[in-house]
């Protein structure tokens, strides 16, 4: 597979995997097609078609510096014959599993719950900030972020889950536990299922802990499951 780098302003920002279809073939056909046909998330995560909108363009170079296209960059692209063709694709919308679908029914160990001591840790960590704050040199700066959601909603998707998971801050998620009404985290196994997994799978022996860093380093089984349907499938070259 040959691959091609897209630079702006000599920063890399995009790489594309190139098609070869003979030249007879490409007469009075639109090639930005083909982007749907073989752009991996594009397809395997079942975007809508897509909208071609000139406003965003950058110059491809050979390894010596030759400009030999400038093409409008958009979020999916595919490279056929030598030449890029890129689309804006805008996700298609499906139906979502709510973060309390995937919580414990039964009794959750109690060093899962907030501990009084914590909250105003928590409480922080969650809360929106305008702060002055110094920089290592000692020189001043004004620090703002909103809030988020404290306890995160169960009837909306989770966020992204990191591997700093269940640690006091402002990216670990925070529920309302199903049977105490209590705030506390997420299980190693509520984490392993928001990813797709089947329960228990991490619980190989390995310190809790390491089954939370897992689970914020993996991919969306889900997703993965789509993309590779598509590898395999007789309609990918």
């Amino acid at each position: 597979m040959d691959v091609i780098a897209v630079k702006r302003n000599g920063r890399l920002i995009a790489m594309s995997r190139t098609l070869q279809k003979p030249e007879s073939r490409l007469q009075g056909y639109s090639c930005h097609k083909e982007i749907h046909n073989h752009d991996l998330l594009v397809s395997g995560l079942h975007c809508q078609y897509y909208s071609i909108m000139k406003n965003n363009s950058a110059n491809i170079e050979e390894n010596k510096g030759v400009l030999i296209q400038k093409v409008y960059l958009y979020n999916a692209d595919v490279m056929m014959n030598g030449r890029i063709y890129s689309v804006e694709v805008t996700p298609r919308y499906e139906p979502f599993p709510p973060l309390g679908k995937i919580l414990e029914q039964g009794a959750v160990d109690e060093r899962y719950f907030l501990r009084e001591e914590d909250m105003p840790k928590w409480i922080y960590a969650k809360g929106s900030k305008h702060e002055q704050r110094l920089r290592r040199d000692g020189s001043v700066y004004w620090f703002n972020e909103g809030a988020v959601g404290f306890p995160d909603s169960l009837d909306k998707p989770s966020r992204t889950m990191l591997t700093s998971e269940t640690q006091v801050g402002r990216t670990s998620h925070v529920v309302t536990d199903l049977q105490t009404g209590s705030l506390r985290v997420l299980t190693a196994i509520e984490c392993e299922r928001l990813n797709g997994f089947p329960d228990n799978w991490t619980n190989t022996g390995m310190h809790e802990k390491m089954r939370y860093f897992c689970m914020g380093n993996a991919l969306v089984v889900n997703n993965i499951y789509r993309i590779e349907k598509l590898l395999n499938s007789d309609n990918y070259i």
